[in-house]
Order: C-alpha cells, then structure tokens, then sequence
C-alpha cells in the first residue's frame, strides 16, 4: 500500500513548440539513418506505444493487486480482533 495517503501529484507532461520541432528532427533523422520512410517510423512508433499502454495497464493492475492484499490484511486483522455477535 505504498502510494496509499501520499500521492504526488500528476504530471501530464504538455507538449509545446520546442518538443514537437525535436521530435520531428529525431523522426526524419531515424527514417534516414535506416532508409525507411517517415511513415514506416510514425508505424513503428504507434505500435511501439500501443505496447507502452498495455504495459502501463498491467503495472497499474499489479499497483491496485498490491493495495487490494493489503486492504485484506487489514481487515483480517480487524475481523480477528473484533468479537461479532
């Protein structure tokens, strides 16, 4: 339960001018550097990103199995320490 009560706040990590300018430098440099076209990158970008989600949606599933085992101890632990009629 490590991210429980002490959240950080999120960062969404806007793009603006500069970064898109960078990234379309690096694109056109990596589809020159291996003789593909600008398309076949952006391609292999958006599959690459794709598997970047299904990644993240996997560890965040791991993040709320963790915080759910530690619920249930704790209400182990109560359930134990408390008599029910």
């Amino acid at each position: 339960m490590g991210t429980l009560l002490n959240q950080k706040e999120r960062d969404y990590l806007q793009l603006d001018e500069e970064v898109i300018n960078q990234r379309i430098i690096s694109l056109k440099s990596i589809a020159s550097k291996h003789k593909i076209s600008l398309e076949n990158v952006l391609k292999l970008m958006s599959t690459m990103e794709q598997e970047r989600a299904n990644n993240l949606y996997v560890a965040n599933g791991d993040i709320k199995d963790e915080q759910l085992a530690g619920f249930g101890e704790l209400f182990i632990k109560y359930a134990e320490s408390v008599k029910f009629i």
